[in-house]
């Protein structure tokens, strides 16, 4: 069987081994030897083995991060604009007075921003001298995403156009942001819907959640507790609050 993340396959391995270990109580033979086979090795500095074990754990772990956080914070965003992109279909059609809402926002923002810059360039480009600004602002249901923020894209059009030296200077595109309590939402409601329906959920936070629970092991082994203890613990606790 392949996996073709290898660095997903390495991390989910070495994780395992330090799981393992701790569930299994493993304990280093009396003789200090590794044997591989038909080679042997004896360990003249057994302190070591901890540290370096560590090592590799915390490499791995690294690697993958590099190797995948890119492209899973992709598909992560990708379905919070899906979200987004349903949340504002739903408005349209049943919410007019919050649709209302999110236009005067818009234009808000435009007026807050944009609206003075862009039409002293109208007003520079334009041969009229009684250059008609009139314009109406629009929001669509497609939206950008950064890691504070999800911003709908807008839109003023003018109801007369301007020929600039770059462009024609006719309509000027935005962004307007979505309120925290919004945003925070419909980014929890995609993330949770990446997690259920995304192939990459599972190849991403399966070897997370073996390097988590990896490096709970490798905190108790080196505390010396081993399985044992804690379910002696477990059930004098529980006889405990029996009798009580």
């Amino acid at each position: 069987m392949t996996e073709p993340n290898h660095h997903s396959r390495n991390l989910k391995l070495v994780s395992m081994f330090f799981i393992l270990y701790w569930l299994l109580e493993l304990t280093p033979t009396g003789d200090n030897q590794i044997r591989l086979q038909f080679i042997s090795y004896e360990i003249h500095n057994p302190s070591m083995l901890a540290p370096v074990s560590w090592l590799i754990l915390v490499y791995f772990a690294a690697r993958f991060w590099l190797s995948s956080h890119g492209s899973t914070l992709k598909a992560i965003s990708s379905h919070q604009r899906s979200e987004i992109t349903r949340y504002m279909d739903k408005i349209r059609l049943s919410n007019p007075k919050a649709m209302e809402k999110i236009i005067s926002r818009a234009e808000s923002t435009y007026k807050k921003k944009h609206k003075a810059n862009y039409e002293d360039l109208r007003n520079k480009e334009s041969t009229s001298d009684n250059l008609n600004n009139k314009y109406k602002v629009a929001v669509s249901n497609s939206c950008s995403i950064t890691w504070r923020r999800c911003s709908l894209d807008s839109q003023a059009t003018y109801e007369e156009k301007v020929r600039g030296t770059m462009s024609d200077l006719f309509a000027y595109k935005f962004q307007t942001p979505l309120n925290w309590n919004e945003t925070i939402l419909l980014r929890i409601i995609g993330f949770i819907k990446f997690l259920y329906s995304s192939e990459k959920s599972p190849d991403y936070f399966l070897p997370w959640f073996l390097f988590t629970l990896a490096f709970i092991s490798a905190l108790l082994i080196q505390f010396d507790i081993t399985p044992t203890i804690l379910t002696v613990e477990i059930i004098e606790v529980s006889e405990i609050e029996i009798s009580k």
